[in-house]
């Protein structure tokens, strides 16, 4: 089964760094009713059902506060920003800055800094998600969150959000991260190799899903 699962998160890997080097297949894939399997043709082979490795990557995801000291190869961080960097924005202002933490010192002073966030210090890195401060600034920010949990999980790491908008210590990251007065801190985002099986129970899609009217 751990052999059935690394070969999911291998193949949706693969898929998002497919879709990143092939430019003029991502808006083909927004073609409504068109589906990715026929899309991407031949590249399709060594997806499991089309999209059923990328649905995978989505519907396993879970937070993670315990992490291995195993370290995190430098390319899949960039690989992360990078599928982070490409989440939507408001009028493609793409107001983001992400702050790639992996020096034990700093990841201290940032976990200290916390309330929620203790467990930051023990993770072999800490992405910091910063926007500027635009009218959309925190769903823009969010995507960004949002794309970074998900690659992660695409490469075997876990991850957790933490809240940064709005928290008091948001102007203390701000002063140990070294960033500019004006950009606002969106999330601290904790990743490495789980040392935990997480099984939290999420609702029901027929609890949550409601057609035409509430």
């Amino acid at each position: 089964m751990v052999r059935g699962l690394l070969l999911d998160y291998r193949v949706a890997c693969d898929f998002i760094i497919s879709i990143k080097r092939d430019r003029d297949a991502m808006p083909q894939c927004a073609v409504p009713g068109q589906s990715l399997k026929k899309v991407m043709g031949k590249q399709s082979s060594g997806y499991i059902g089309g999209t059923m490795a990328v649905t995978e990557i989505l519907k396993t995801r879970r937070s993670v506060r315990k992490f291995t000291d195993r370290k995190i190869e430098k390319e899949i961080l960039e690989d992360i920003i990078d599928c982070a960097r490409l989440a939507p924005s408001a009028n493609n202002v793409q107001p983001w800055e992400f702050v790639v933490v992996t020096d034990p010192e700093i990841k201290k002073k940032t976990s200290d800094a916390t309330d929620h966030g203790r467990f930051i210090e023990e993770a072999p890195a800490c992405i910091a998600v910063f926007c500027m401060d635009t009218k959309y600034y925190l769903e823009d920010g969010c995507a960004a969150t949002e794309n970074i949990l998900l690659a992660a999980n695409a490469h075997g790491l876990g991850s957790c959000w933490v809240a940064g908008d709005k928290k008091k210590y948001a102007e203390d990251i701000k002063l140990i991260l070294g960033v500019r007065e004006e950009l606002k801190l969106v999330s601290l985002i904790p990743l490495g190799y789980s040392e935990e099986k997480v099984r939290m129970k999420k609702r029901k899609l027929q609890q949550v899903i409601h057609w035409e009217k509430f």
